[in-house]
């Protein structure tokens, strides 16, 4: 059995950036920060920070582009990827994302709970139905 799933819990480190793929689907992008806390072994407390690229499609990724900011808690679940592109210098990049599959923002000073959103679920030929933007309940 393959499985591959990611449950990331942090701050987002800059606004959501988003833009149109040639075909005109929604994809955005941002970083998160998550912590570690431990004692190493001369008793000092360590905290290190990691950040995360996180990839959103479709309606979920208009939605994290309107209410996503810098600062922003955002839970993020979905499978890891690998992939190699080359720089505008000429040297071969990895780099390994999350693409998301859900993501729930923490609360904010106008909300009372976190709210969650999913992408469409698309179950045979027929096409996902539309998810409205100002149909998201926070």
């Amino acid at each position: 059995m393959n499985f591959n799933k990611v449950i990331l819990v942090g701050r987002a480190t800059k606004d959501v950036e988003i833009r149109k793929t040639n075909d005109g689907k929604s994809v955005a992008s941002i970083t998160i920060a998550t912590n570690n806390v431990y004692v190493d072994k001369s008793g000092q407390k360590v905290e290190k920070t990691d950040f995360h690229n996180i990839v959103i499609w479709g309606t979920v990724a208009e939605a994290a582009a309107k209410f996503c900011v810098k600062g922003t808690t955002i839970m993020v679940e979905g499978r890891l990827q690998n992939r190699s592109y080359e720089a505008q210098d000429g040297t071969k990049r990895n780099v390994t994302e999350v693409i998301a599959e859900r993501f729930q923002l923490g609360p904010g000073p106008k909300q009372s709970s976190p709210a969650t959103v999913r992408p469409p679920q698309n179950t045979g030929d027929e096409p996902a139905p539309e998810t409205r933007v100002e149909n998201i309940p926070f």
